[in-house]
């Protein structure tokens, strides 16, 4: 699980509500919830629709050869 999903469901919020707040489509939120989020640039537009997350705590840490 990505940590857009993990904050989200955490959070009890839809795909739509977070869609809406951020003026995106579901599918692209959709599409950063299973891909995860790799720049501190789009994190930081996510975290706007969570209150008290920092860009930081959505995005996803590197991973190792041995995870690709």
């Amino acid at each position: 699980m990505t940590r857009l999903k993990h904050y989200r469901t955490k959070e009890k919020m839809r795909l739509r509500e977070v869609a809406a707040k951020l003026g995106l489509t579901i599918g692209t939120v959709h599409d950063a919830e299973v891909r995860g989020i790799q720049t501190p640039r789009l994190a930081a537009k996510y975290a706007a629709a969570f209150p008290g997350l920092s860009w930081k705590d959505l995005i996803e840490p590197p991973q190792s050869a041995a995870e690709k």
